[in-house]
């Protein structure tokens, strides 16, 4: 597997536990990245988030890189749908 794919698998969970919150609670901050994803200033509020430490922009784009955030991006998203009661 590579890099790459880790990113997207990532990215496809993400994408999952997205929809289900949607569901759930239409409004959370969490979706603001799918609600809002032309606004930069919520796409890099979001890479200062759940991406690695110490990572310039471009470093940021990398596989490894992006496959970090969507798996802390993914963990934050289950854990919102875990505590609102379904």
């Amino acid at each position: 597997m590579s890099d790459g794919d880790e990113s997207s698998d990532g990215m496809a969970l993400a994408v999952e536990e997205a929809r289900k919150l949607r569901k759930k609670n239409p409004q959370h901050e969490l979706l603001d990245l799918f609600l809002k994803a032309d606004d930069d200033e919520v796409w890099e509020g979001f890479q200062t988030r759940f991406g690695k430490e110490g990572l310039s922009k471009e470093q940021r784009g990398c596989a490894p890189a992006q496959a970090y955030f969507w798996a802390k991006y993914y963990v934050a998203l289950r854990d919102a749908n875990q505590e609102i009661a379904t």
